[in-house]
């Protein structure tokens, strides 16, 4: 039950950090492109729905087991994968893009957008890892100490 929730904390993070940088994204292109076009709540709603829509790939990664490296880096294409085809189709339909040019613009904003969470979530666990291995260095010298005496 923990890594259920754990996930859904996971999922949640990253709904939040997708549709933030969506908007952030749509912003930036709106300002460079189309100085006049407002931001409608219509296309902050396709973001949001955008958004949530890239999380579900990550149900790819769950297991009941650990995963090995070998397994990470074939879930890692398939989130990839899956993830570029839905989004891809979903703003398709929702007309974000008609032209392959603007297909292209929209990959390319994908694939940052996932960039810069895997980023986040990497830097995280990395912090994460080094209190870790600090507890354990310092449980290795106490219990070092106490063999020594």
């Amino acid at each position: 039950m923990d890594r259920i929730i754990t996930e859904i904390k996971y999922a949640l993070r990253d709904f939040v950090l997708a549709y933030g940088l969506a908007v952030i994204a749509t912003l930036f292109f709106r300002w460079l492109y189309h100085v006049d076009s407002p931001i409608t709540l219509d296309t902050l709603r396709k973001l949001m729905f955008l958004s949530f829509s890239g999380v579900l790939p990550r149900l790819v990664y769950y297991s009941s087991h650990e995963l090995n490296e070998k397994e990470w880096i074939i879930r890692d294409i398939l989130h990839k994968l899956i993830l570029a085809v839905v989004i891809m189709v979903i703003a398709r339909f929702m007309d974000i893009w008609e032209s392959v040019i603007d297909g292209i613009i929209v990959l390319a904003v994908l694939f940052f957008i996932d960039f810069a969470i895997n980023l986040l979530a990497y830097s995280k666990n990395a912090t994460v890892a080094a209190k870790i291995n600090q507890k354990l260095k310092e449980r290795r010298k106490e219990h070092a100490e106490e063999f020594d005496t």
